[in-house]
């Protein structure tokens, strides 16, 4: 594609025989190992409509992982900073087989981000991988999608949604819905590997890197959105809606001014990597009913800027199974409506949001730092279908949370609104400058120099396990 020296009547194969708009690309049906080329150095106005099907061989994804994964937590599980957390799990007065098995836990998702890069490796290297591409030709800038404040997405998959398309080298601007969205809505269940947990997608395959997304925003919302899947489905513009698809790997991007970030829902083995947004203006990224996901070296500053009826926070994600959250920084979220909702909006400023239903989830190395509210909170607010809302065997460790809370809430705060809450593990946590906690009716659980801000509800009461490792400044 070249909009300034193109053709819609041209054959499109060549440099010389280029197309001209997004609306003659959007004609085709692409199949595997197609690519969508775009100039570099140009603006591409408009929207590209997406048909067709790559292939993804998840056979060598699979079976890569399975003996990289083994071999990777092998290694942790050797190492000595797995012998520092379960010796503090001992500590904190669990047995030695529970906090072998707290040990166990944790190894196994510290040991995903490099599992799962192996086997993104060699699947994409495999002859049976045949992405469909949309990527640039030529030297200079990389080519922009403008939407020039009207065109609702970028890169639109139409329904039935396809999959095994990589997407590179791009700037997205100026759309009012999404700058990329999938949202393949035929679910299929998962399978015994994962049992009595949310939906599998039916598809498998997105790859999305070095893209750049700006101004992905509409000039206002209503002042209580209805809620569904996606942000997209919601009213706010979304940089990237992914739902139901396998295998989704999300790299080496950036997303500024954009309503809400990205969400991605539903599937399993999700990888997302060195991922910035800054200044999202209604709500926050979301995860969401996925197993075996893993976020590293992502950062996420000031947002929910303008406020969400709902409440505000960095990070949102719910009915996680098999979870890594690492090397992550969660800043400056804002509080811009503390009296929304009758001034219980609950979370609001906080750095990240467990919402529901994580199990084996570890939070390791995270920095959450200049949040409104607190830096992490644990809401139990809903079930889906027959999944409780119920959170189980999940691990913080080595996090620090500094200067949190400036609204008078915690530095974490734990809130069982109708489910009971499983076990977790503190281990090696570092908090410092917090305010003390005020309203809301809360009691103020201090456990082992770890402060929690409890709102009694259903199994409120349970208690977590915090040791001497955790430090309160």
């Amino acid at each position: 594609m070249d909009p300034s020296g193109g053709n819609d009547a041209n054959a499109g194969t060549t440099e010389a025989t280029a197309w001209a708009t997004l609306s003659r690309a959007s004609q085709d049906t692409y199949v595997a190992g197609d690519s969508l080329l775009l100039k570099a150095g140009e603006t591409h106005a408009g929207q590209f409509i997406a048909h067709g099907y790559g292939l993804f061989d998840k056979a060598t994804y699979e079976s890569t992982f399975a003996t990289s994964h083994a071999a990777e937590k092998a290694a942790i599980v050797a190492g000595a900073d797995h012998a520092t957390l379960v010796a503090n799990a001992v500590a904190a007065g669990q047995t030695a087989p529970q906090a072998a098995a707290w040990g166990d836990i944790w190894a196994a998702q510290m040991a995903l981000p490099t599992a799962q890069d192996a086997a993104w490796t060699a699947a994409d290297a495999s002859a049976a991988t045949k992405w469909i591409r949309i990527g640039k030709y030529g030297a200079g800038a990389d080519p922009v999608l403008d939407g020039g404040g009207t065109v609702e997405s970028g890169i639109y998959f139409a329904r039935p949604s396809m999959a095994g398309w990589e997407i590179s080298d791009l700037e997205f601007t100026g759309y009012t819905r999404a700058g990329i969205s999938l949202a393949n809505l035929t679910y299929s269940k998962i399978g015994t590997e994962n049992p009595n947990e949310l939906y599998l997608g039916a598809v498998d395959g997105l790859w999305v890197h070095d893209v750049a997304m700006t101004d992905i925003a509409l000039a206002g919302l209503p002042a209580d959105p209805p809620i569904d899947l996606a942000g997209y489905n919601r009213g706010f513009a979304t940089g990237i809606t992914v739902l139901g698809v396998n295998y989704v790997r999300i790299e080496d991007c950036s997303l500024e001014d954009t309503d809400l970030p990205f969400y991605v829902g539903s599937g399993q083995q999700h990888r997302f990597n060195n991922i910035t947004s800054t200044s999202s203006w209604w709500q926050h990224a979301e995860l969401a009913a996925a197993y075996r996901v893993s976020m590293t070296s992502c950062s996420f500053t000031n947002q929910c800027s303008l406020g969400y009826p709902h409440g505000s926070a960095g990070f949102f994600s719910s009915h996680m199974h098999q979870y890594l959250v690492s090397g992550c920084t969660f800043s400056g979220t804002t509080r811009p409506d503390p009296n929304g909702l009758g001034g219980a909006k609950t979370p609001d400023g906080v750095g990240y949001d467990l919402e529901t239903r994580h199990k084996h989830a570890v939070f390791d190395q995270n920095t959450l730092t200049g949040n409104a509210g607190e830096a992490f909170l644990v809401l139990h607010s809903y079930a889906v279908g027959p999944i409780s809302a119920d959170s189980d065997a999940n691990i913080w460790s080595r996090n620090v949370m500094d200067d949190n809370a400036a609204d008078g809430s915690v530095s974490i705060a734990r809130v069982a609104l109708a489910q009971a809450q499983g076990t977790a593990l503190w281990s090696g946590n570092t908090t410092t400058r917090i305010s003390p906690a005020v309203g809301n009716s809360a009691s103020l659980w201090i456990q082992s120099g770890q402060i929690i801000n409890v709102i009694p509800g259903t199994g409120a009461g349970t208690p977590w396990i915090f040791g001497a490792d955790n430090t309160v400044t």
